[in-house]
This record gives C-alpha cells, structure tokens and sequence, in this order.
C-alpha cells in the first residue's frame, strides 16, 4: 500500500445523494435489498456503460477491463478483506444482494477461496460503520492475478466474451485478457 501511494495517481470525491426514492423502494418490496446492493448495481451498470472508469493504466496502455467485477470491502476483527462479486454487471438487484450477503458471510466465518478475493476490477468500501462521514482508501496496487479474466474462458459465455474483443497477452503466462489501447 505504501508504494501504491508513491506511484499510483489518488484522488477522493464527496457527493451526497438523496437515497429519499430508493428508501421508498426498499419498503415497497418483497425481498429487501440493503442500501449497498443499490449503490452496488448503479456501479456496476455505470461501469459497463462508461469502460474507462473500470480501466487500468499499465506503463504508457490503459486497459479496458472485458469484466466488471466488483470488490466489496469487510471489516473483520483482524482487519479488512475484499471479497469480490464477479461479473456484477450481469446481476439483478437481488442476485447482487444475495451475493454481498454470501461474500460477507463467508468472509466473517473464514470460508472464503483463494478465487473470491482475486481479478477485482472496482472496489466500494464504507468507512461509515465506524463513524466517519467519508474516508480515502489507498488505491490497490496493481497485481498480476488481480486484473486477469483467464479462467472464465473455458466456459462457453467466456469464449463469446473473448471473441468480442481484442486482448492483451500476458508475457507470463500468454493467456489473453483484456483491451488494451496504447
């Protein structure tokens, strides 16, 4: 985290958003969704419609990322782990909220795998549980599992995926990824 400080670009915004229609819907509905589920799905449709804001940025190429997936920072007693929801751009509302419930079951009771905590495209944290009004979080340094699609391609949808696209090949292990544009 300290040399992603020193190399990589931050910058924190504040906005305060009138969550007035939104309270209005949840007391309307069968199946309650929390507030995260919302802000969740809003991120993830606004990802998938403007890709530069779920790009990356590698020497002197920006990758455009093929999938959106979404971490979501847990407190623990320990510390902070973010499991994350994959291909979050193609849940209902429901699907993701059921999925922030499982990830942070899992997270609390140490049940995650190895694979829930890798290839995060977007991270959302919430510093508010613990009084704050806002907080800046430290840009996770780029690793080389963090940002790969692989493994999704042996399915049928993942090879559709990749034939939509033009990728990146990783020199390690000469597996395609993503977009890139120098």
């Amino acid at each position: 985290m300290v040399m992603s400080k020193r190399v990589s670009a931050h910058v924190a915004s504040f906005f305060e958003v009138d969550f007035t229609r939104v309270a209005q819907l949840r007391a309307k509905a069968t199946e309650k969704a929390t507030f995260l589920a919302y802000i969740v799905k809003a991120c993830a449709v606004n990802l998938r419609k403007h890709p530069v804001v779920n790009a990356a940025v590698s020497g002197d190429s920006t990758i455009y990322r093929a999938d959106v997936n979404i971490g979501i920072a847990v407190a623990l007693d320990w510390g902070l782990i973010v499991p994350v929801i994959k291909h979050a751009d193609e849940l209902s509302l429901m699907g993701i909220a059921r999925a922030i419930g499982d990830l942070g079951e899992r997270a609390r009771t140490k049940k995650l795998l190895p694979d829930d905590i890798q290839r995060g495209t977007f991270t959302i944290t919430n510093p508010g549980g613990f009084g704050p009004y806002a907080g800046i979080p430290i840009i996770k340094p780029a690793a080389g599992g963090d940002s790969r699609r692989g493994r999704d391609r042996e399915t049928p949808e993942g090879r559709d995926r990749c034939r939509r696209h033009r990728f990146h090949r990783d020199p390690d292990d000469g597996d395609a990824h993503d977009v890139v544009r120098s």
